[in-house]
């Protein structure tokens, strides 16, 4: 083919020789073969082929890399949140979910960074997440709430974990996405899966393409225990007596040990800003609240009335029908399930969700816990 040719010749002379060569003999000329006729000219140091080469290099490895990191992005990812040092127990259901997900979920624990060192010893398989003092990590985006970081110590000081717990998950559940489970949960086994027709946790928070585009329409989900729950404009967690002279908007009932959104949900963030809203003013009109005897029912509210106003955020604004988004709601909160007397006292369980294969049991006074 390049009989003619000499190393003297400069390589764009080479380069139309052989295209004009393959050009003549009626194929389609392809960019590599002219490279492999450069490199057979100058003995494998053509700076023309040598900067192709690296240009490859490069776009391989930068396609490399974006799969990865999209990869990473799209993998499964379950988030739990201890917020103490590491207990003598309590971590049983974390480490059952590391031996049913293996490595194909991201399992991750948020906790103080002065304890993360400590976590990670305890918890092999599982990615310990330690959050600073401003409730920064390397791997959120920096923190957009300004009131968060003050609320986290408030609440912490005054030993309502479980308010912590909540205030972070919702956290997370906007600027990471994915799920999050509470501690106090584990996955259920094969003979409860299949007596309750519950899927594996590893295969049921897989999102695929079509799934997003098909399913979760709000880009949330709770567990649903009720048809619904009346949400009063004005209402605060700290007040006994809900003022009921305004019109009640409707919401589902939900608990919040389990969840799952889309990084950067609306609702999530909606949520999330009505309970700091909350917290800036239980600390100005009752501070003392937390240290009263409906501490527990406080607590409990604070979390519900939030994801209401979150949930509702579109309908209080006059942007979307009270109906249509209940009814969005309704369809999109995962079916809440109860066990059978003979295995809730062999398991000790209290609730499941069959959809995504998790059983939940509750600790007598868990909202003192860490």
């Amino acid at each position: 083919m390049l009989g003619t040719a000499s190393p003297t010749d400069s390589d764009q002379d080479i380069c139309f020789r052989v295209f004009n060569d393959i050009r003549a003999q009626g194929n389609t000329v392809q960019f590599p073969d002219i490279i492999v006729a450069l490199d057979d000219v100058r003995g494998n140091v053509s700076p023309t082929a040598m900067a192709h080469r690296r240009v490859t290099r490069l776009a391989e490895e930068s396609t490399r890399m974006h799969a990865e990191a999209v990869a990473a992005e799209r993998a499964p990812r379950l988030h739990y949140i201890w917020w103490g040092p590491v207990p003598e127990s309590g971590l049983e259901g974390i480490q059952a979910m590391v031996t049913e997900c293996g490595t194909t979920v991201s399992i991750q624990l948020w906790c103080k960074a002065e304890h993360a060192t400590a976590f990670g010893g305890a918890l092999p398989g599982v990615v310990i997440q330690g959050l600073d003092a401003d409730m920064n990590h390397d791997t959120l985006p920096a923190n957009p709430f300004p009131k968060l970081a003050e609320a986290v110590a408030w609440l912490t000081a005054k030993r309502a974990f479980s308010a912590v717990k909540d205030v972070l998950m919702l956290y997370l559940l906007y600027q990471a996405g994915g799920h999050y489970l509470d501690t106090t949960t584990a996955p259920m086994g094969g003979m409860q899966r299949m007596k309750y027709k519950a899927r594996r946790f590893k295969d049921a928070c897989k999102i695929t393409p079509m799934d997003e585009f098909t399913t979760a329409t709000l880009g949330i989900k709770f567990a649903r225990i009720g048809q619904g729950r009346e949400f009063y404009p004005g209402a605060r967690p700290w007040i006994k007596d809900t003022d009921t002279s305004t019109h009640p908007v409707m919401t589902p009932s939900v608990d919040f040990w389990a969840a799952w959104a889309r990084k950067g949900n609306a609702i999530a963030r909606a949520s999330l800003e009505a309970y700091l809203d909350f917290i800036t003013e239980m600390k100005a009109k009752a501070p003392e609240a937390l240290a009263s005897e409906r501490r527990d029912q406080i607590i409990g509210d604070l979390i519900t009335l939030s994801v209401q106003m979150g949930m509702l955020k579109d309908v209080l604004s006059g942007s979307r029908r009270e109906q249509e988004v209940y009814e969005l709601l309704q369809r999109e909160m995962w079916s809440f399930g109860a066990l059978d007397q003979q295995d809730y006292e062999s398991l000790k369980a209290n609730f499941i969700l069959p959809e995504i294969g998790v059983m939940k049991w509750h600790k007598g006074s868990w909202r003192n816990k860490h």
